[in-house]
């Protein structure tokens, strides 16, 4: 039975992240009456904290202290979102070039740009200055920089002077494609522009935050060091990644391998590795043997200076601090001599981080970290019961499969949700590769605190550079097994939420020895199967034709059930183009469970019960859609046609006239927009209905 008195924290966090939900879906709600709903409640609690309640009557405390942290949710939330910042740059961001001046705040590395986010200082606002606040980002082009810039001299706390158009992040184009205005929405960033050499000027250095500043030069010290011990690219990368949260060296190659092995949570810094330096720390500090009283205090001070330092090191990332800020209370309530529940720690961490940063709530990594460690909590030890063994190796083999099948179980739900993928190898890569990577952390922090004592330094870094090798030769060789990843699984929000509720259900049946209780995760079973099956009638029923917004890419394609048809030119050689038509069509394809994908090029013949195509004219249903490049053929003429202008044709919309009752034109990724927008114009002379997909997205026609 739960002990509520154990976990009040629990309690008081359902109602905070309920109100930090609240203003993420509901911002609209007017200041005037979250605050004096605030006050009213605060005026409660404090009034009814000085009137003893029966038991009977605590439900009269319970409930404005809910709203109370309802409402302190909600306000927080407001007031950390930049655009209800009355100084914000929006207010004076107008269509032309202009100049603005901000500090460096993060620096990112990738192969054609370096991205930087720049805290805004002030702006210029007509011909005067004008001070502002909030954050954009800056996407440099690298193929610009040899006019003299040299992108490693822009570093964190950097003033810079940049010209530019500053634009609002636009939603996704397709459907169901990544949505990174949303992501950046939550990192706090709405705005972006991007920039040539020419158009940066570095005003003034060592203007960041000095502790911060101080980090990152440690951090850039350590990682020269990993440079030398590591050698080898492939084992540099993953070693920067698994000491100092640095991935900026990790190659698609390895990160494909680690994703689809599921052991990418290694190369993050979380929890594992805070806890083992926590351990480390805590034996060497126990070797000094004291009767001082004020020891216990004083080596509690120094593991949670050590800690912060390193959660600093890395980067402060949100499953460094959770770890660290749990570790911290750990720490003090063992210093406390109090044995604290490890849920109300947890609800402690969730509510300190979230005070600091309400968007949080909705960063992956947060949900998966305090979910994996809710897994463990709950049912590692149930799931180390099932099967007992006599030999002490296969107990801690058991032990170490038990910890990662309980994390799995809850982390798999919102992973397919955000990443549509299982990796069936979980467990094994969690058993042989974490082992390992425990061992690289230890040896990794010793050379970093040897390096300079000769032998000993190059001994550890062999040592570090044999663990790297051997781990990541054994994710590419798990990579390499059959049926190592599941793919194309697609879960939306409420079957999320349901699948939870399974989990929750089974479990207080399991606890509670009672057989009843199993009906109710019975019975949300029962809905799913409902669910999922409406959404397969759904699927098969569904028809339709769509033109991807993709930039500088033609194509078309019919979806016929969970068939589709793509049509696009084959055989041009454009350079990463299969990627890019990826990216934009997997996540659609895998909403409505496509499984059979049937490709032709523009000039090819396709004819089925569905729709037939031919040399770029397709009749589908009751209507006709006909594929442009060039002036349509004289003597064609189609009633009620849609035509899809592409590849830059060279014609005018005067010459559409030749083709009788047009229904709509609709312009692709395909076209330069100056000649977009110049048949746009003849488009409103001719009155001519038309359609821009990089303006307004994905074209879709159901039939």
């Amino acid at each position: 039975m739960i002990n509520w008195r154990e976990i009040p924290l629990v309690r008081v966090i359902v109602p905070y992240i309920s109100g930090i939900l609240m203003a993420i879906f509901i911002p609209t709600i007017s200041q005037m009456v979250v605050i004096p709903v605030l006050l009213l409640s605060l005026i409660f609690c404090i009034a009814l904290a000085f009137i003893h309640l029966g038991f009977r009557y605590r439900w009269l405390f319970g409930i404005p202290l809910s709203i109370l942290f309802l409402t302190i949710g909600y306000q927080l939330t407001f007031l950390r979102n930049e655009l209800n910042d009355p100084s914000h740059f929006q207010n004076l961001l107008n269509q032309n070039e202009q100049l603005f001046a901000g500090v460096v705040t993060d620096q990112t590395e990738k192969t054609d740009y370096l991205r930087l986010t720049v805290s805004m200082k002030q702006l210029t606002s007509g011909d005067s200055l004008s001070s502002v606040s909030g954050n954009v980002l800056v996407y440099l082009k690298k193929d610009s920089l040899p006019n003299g810039l040299d992108s490693t001299r822009i570093q964190y706390g950097d003033l810079i002077l940049v010209k530019s158009n500053v634009r609002i992040m636009e939603a996704p184009k397709n459907p169901e494609a990544v949505d990174f205005k949303k992501y950046w929405h939550f990192q706090n960033i709405h705005y972006q522009c991007f920039i040539q050499s020419d158009d940066i000027k570095i005003l003034a250095i060592h203007q960041g935050n000095a502790l911060i500043s101080k980090a990152l030069d440690w951090k850039n010290y350590f990682i020269s060091i990993l440079k030398k011990h590591l050698g080898t690219e492939r084992e540099f990368a993953v070693g920067s990644a698994l000491l100092l949260g640095s991935k900026e060296a990790i190659t698609e190659e390895v990160r494909n391998a680690y994703v689809e092995t599921g052991a990418m949570h290694i190369l993050a810094i979380s929890g594992m590795h805070i806890l083992l330096i926590f351990k480390q720390l805590e034996w060497l500090l126990d070797l000094y043997k004291t009767g001082n009283r004020r020891w216990r205090w004083t080596k509690t001070g120094i593991l949670i200076i050590m800690i912060a330092l390193f959660a600093l090191l890395t980067g402060l990332g949100t499953s460094v601090l959770r770890a660290a800020v749990m570790a911290t209370f750990l720490a003090i309530g063992k210093a406390m001599k109090r044995r604290a529940n490890v849920f109300n720690v947890l609800a402690a961490s969730a509510v300190t981080l979230l005070l600091w940063n309400p968007f949080w709530v909705m960063d992956i990594g947060f949900q998966l970290s305090f979910m994996a460690v809710i897994g463990i909590s709950l049912f590692a030890d149930k799931f180390n019961k099932f099967l007992i063994f006599p030999q002490k190796l296969l107990r801690w083999v058991w032990s170490n499969i038990s910890i990662g099948l309980a994390a799995q179980l809850m982390v798999t739900p919102i992973s397919l949700y955000y990443f549509h993928q299982f990796p069936t190898y979980f467990w094994l890569t969690g058993l042989l590769a974490g082992v390992v990577a425990d061992f690289g952390v230890i040896a990794g922090v010793l050379l970093l605190a040897f390096d300079k004592i000769g032998y000993i330094g190059m001994f550890i870094g062999k040592i570090l550079f044999a663990a790297i090798w051997l781990m990541n030769n054994f994710i590419f060789i798990i990579h390499k097994l059959p049926f190592h990843l599941i793919q194309g699984v697609w879960i939306s929000f409420l079957p999320v939420i349901f699948i939870y509720l399974i989990i929750t259900g089974v479990y207080q049946a399991y606890v509670k020895r009672k057989l009843r209780l199993f009906f109710y995760p019975l019975s949300i079973c029962l809905i799913l199967s409902i669910m999922y099956a409406i959404s397969e009638m759904k699927n098969l029923s569904n028809r339709e034709l769509i033109i991807y917004q993709i930039p500088r890419i033609s194509i078309v394609e019919v979806i016929d059930g969970k068939k589709s048809y793509r049509f696009f030119e084959k055989f041009s050689p454009i350079s990463e183009r299969a990627n890019k038509i990826k990216f934009a069509t997997q996540n659609y394809h895998n909403a409505l469970n496509i499984n059979m994908l049937n490709e032709f090029d523009f000039n090819e013949y396709f004819l089925n019960d569905c729709f037939i195509y031919h040399s770029g004219l397709i009749r589908i249903g009751t209507a006709t859609v006909l594929l442009l490049d060039k002036v349509p053929q004289s003597g064609l003429t189609l009633d009620n046609c849609f035509v899809v202008i592409h590849n830059n044709a060279k014609i005018d919309m005067l010459d559409l006239t030749k083709i009788s009752s047009i229904r709509q034109v609709i312009f692709d990724g395909s076209n330069s927009r100056w000649k977009v927008e110049k048949w746009k114009k003849e488009c409103v002379d001719l009155n001519l209905d038309y359609y821009d997909v990089a303006e307004k997205g994905a074209w879709v026609y159901k039939f």
